[in-house]
């Protein structure tokens, strides 16, 4: 009964950080030490109330590691993000809006928690598909397996996957994520 409850607020905590509905149909386990890690399964994130489909993440397995001496020390490190048979959809409604704005973030200047790095993310048998407003069709790739480390200055990347009917693998050194994330060259 009381995991339950933890489950419920747990998904309720996504739900307005997010400012979407949120919700896991399956199992949720949690484990302290060494590190914090949080295994869900069955989870589903709404998409944008003007998006295409009902979803935007569907997960069959959504796994997390976070440094718990980070954490007590006001900082978060996500060591690593595993995730299984998920399905992703990323789209643009043509006139700059993006569902991966989520309505609930706020940008935060209260020195709570700060995302100081993001050391590993393995994804396997995903989907990805992205749709722009002004094209007629969806873009998919089809990730059968995707592995991007932290690594000296940058990242390393190797990943199998499929777009366009063209399989491609990718193995190599790429540029911080963080870099990537913030827009930078």
């Amino acid at each position: 009964l009381e995991f339950r409850r933890v489950l419920f607020r747990s998904a309720g905590q996504v739900s307005t950080a997010t400012g979407r509905d949120f919700r896991i149909d399956g199992d949720l386990s949690i484990r302290v030490l060494p590190t914090l890690a949080i295994e869900a399964r069955d989870i589903v994130l709404a998409n944008a109330a003007w998006g295409s489909p009902t979803d935007m993440v569907r997960a069959r397995r959504v796994a997390f590691r976070l440094s718990l001496r980070d954490l007590l020390g006001g900082k978060l490190r996500i060591l690593s993000i595993d995730v299984e048979g998920a399905d992703l959809w990323l789209e643009a409604d043509g006139t700059g809006r993006f569902n991966w704005q989520l309505d609930g973030q706020k940008k935060s200047t209260s020195g709570g928690a700060t995302l100081i790095a993001l050391d590993r993310v393995v994804a396997s048998d995903s989907r990805v598909t992205y749709r722009d407003g002004e094209w007629s069709t969806a873009r998919t790739v089809t990730i059968d397996s995707l592995d991007l480390a932290a690594q000296g200055d940058g990242q390393h990347l190797n990943a199998d996957f499929e777009f366009n009917q063209q399989r491609w693998r990718v193995d190599g050194e790429i540029g911080k994520l963080a870099a990537l994330l913030a827009g930078s060259a």
